[in-house]
């Protein structure tokens, strides 16, 4: 049976967007209806393109924030929620608005920000369909899961495990 998936990717890096075309390709050639929407041109007023140019800066200039900012996540759970609203505030409505004008079965997300912005809209019941979160890393991110998030695939065992304990 066909179904008609949405892909939330984002222009982060190659990884992501990398990640979600692949997933494009193997769905289509099973006969699925596939679109890949970019997380960061959910957000309006040009945020996506500064989230985006903040970050590369930050690799190229000082990568060692990267990894400071990565290893806070993991000692302040308590601004997760403030993010995720954050994010949802800022990017729910034009994802929302995807998902809706492609009529989607299913949505996939490959980046994690708009897995914690769709699990939170599910949460919200603002979305009826399922949300998966194709988790591309083999350590698994705080940010990466969500309990409202319907399904978790990983690509490894390890990942796997990382990511149900949390």
């Amino acid at each position: 049976m066909s179904r008609r998936i949405l892909i939330v990717s984002a222009s982060m890096g190659a990884g992501h967007d990398g990640a979600a075309n692949e997933l494009r390709r193997r769905l289509e050639a099973q006969g699925h209806d596939v679109e890949v929407v970019d997380f960061l041109d959910c957000c309006p007023f040009g945020i996506g393109w500064f989230i985006k140019i903040t970050y590369l800066l930050q690799l190229q200039w000082a990568p060692w924030s990267y990894e400071l900012t990565y290893r806070l996540w993991y000692k302040m759970p308590s601004t997760w929620g403030f993010i995720v609203r954050l994010d949802t505030l800022v990017a729910g409505r034009r994802l929302r608005r995807a998902i809706t004008d492609m009529n989607a079965d299913v949505v996939v997300s490959t980046y994690p920000l708009s897995s914690l912005v769709l699990g939170n809209m599910r949460k919200k019941r603002w979305l009826k369909v399922p949300v998966v979160t194709f988790l591309t890393d083999f350590a698994v991110h705080p940010l990466w899961v969500h309990p409202h998030v319907d399904v978790h695939l990983a690509t490894s065992s390890f990942a796997a495990d990382t990511a149900r304990a949390r």
